[in-house]
């Protein structure tokens, strides 16, 4: 096995998680800036990859701007943006049923995918009122042959008042209610993580994913072929016993791994 150095000092790009590892609800977690700045000065590239669907990208760096984390918008990949490309490559002209928040419609939109009272598609993400989504509607055209397909598996969003349901109860509903399976785009699908790697333009061997849940980030790092950190500030709160598994309790401390990385790699 390669040692530690020498992997991190290969290392030409960074897809990192949001929620849990860069942020935790209104709050920028120890080390996010440093590291990002790192990343961009020793001349690393850096992409966000989150599986919420309730934001766009635009807004995703509004925020980040905010918490005094320096991400554009061309630098976030979110399950909503993936799941509307993957409809405008793969299902290119079906129409769709929209389960979810208006960040999601305007990605649908954006892509060209067009929505119908006879949806051929039925997309879901995260949902902010259940009680004003038409569920019923869903069922129904998932009964008359309609397609369902998932932003993302998670099944709870950590807020500064509590956690809410995200996309996986929701998405559980209407399989239960149907008995179809949905197709989910986002982590740990590898697709997702490929979309990120087109953004940044390196192969999954040269990437390195940071992410707080095993189930998804790190399933979806090694299913795609990347390098797998997880760090413990956000989801996950213990380390498992896996040498294969680069773990540290935040982005500040993965900072300081790079920074000896870079120093013993250059003799300093």
């Amino acid at each position: 096995m390669m040692p530690e150095h020498e992997v991190l000092a290969g290392v030409r790009g960074v897809i990192l998680d949001l929620d849990g590892v860069v942020y935790r609800g209104d709050r920028a977690l120890p080390g996010a800036r440093g590291f990002i700045e790192y990343m961009s000065s020793s001349g690393r590239q850096v992409v966000a990859l989150t599986n919420h669907s309730g934001r766009t990208a635009s807004s995703y760096s509004t925020k980040l701007r905010g918490l005094g984390v320096d991400l554009a918008e061309e630098q976030v990949v979110s399950s909503g943006w993936a799941t509307a490309r993957f409809i405008a490559r793969e299902r290119r002209g079906k129409s769709a049923l929209v389960v979810g928040t208006e960040a999601l419609r305007q990605e649908l939109a954006r892509q060209g995918v067009p929505t119908s009272d006879e949806p051929e598609l039925v997309v879901v993400g995260f949902v902010e009122e259940l009680a004003r989504v038409p569920l019923h509607l869903a069922v129904n055209h998932l009964l008359r042959g309609a397609e369902l397909i998932a932003t993302n598996p998670d099944a709870l969003l950590p807020t500064a008042q509590g956690w809410l349901p995200e996309c996986g109860p929701v998405t559980a509903y209407l399989e239960t209610a149907t008995g179809k399976r949905a197709l989910v785009i986002g982590k740990p699908n590898p697709w997702i993580v490929e979309l990120a790697l087109e953004r940044i333009g390196l192969r999954a061997s040269d990437t390195l994913l940071v992410g707080d849940t095993l189930g998804t980030d790190i399933e979806a790092a090694r299913a795609a072929g990347a390098k797998p950190a997880l760090v413990l500030s956000g989801n996950t709160r213990a380390a498992p016993p896996d040498p294969d598994l680069l773990v540290e309790d935040d982005l500040q401390g993965l900072l300081r791994r790079f920074e000896e990385a870079d120093r013993r790699l250059s003799g300093g």
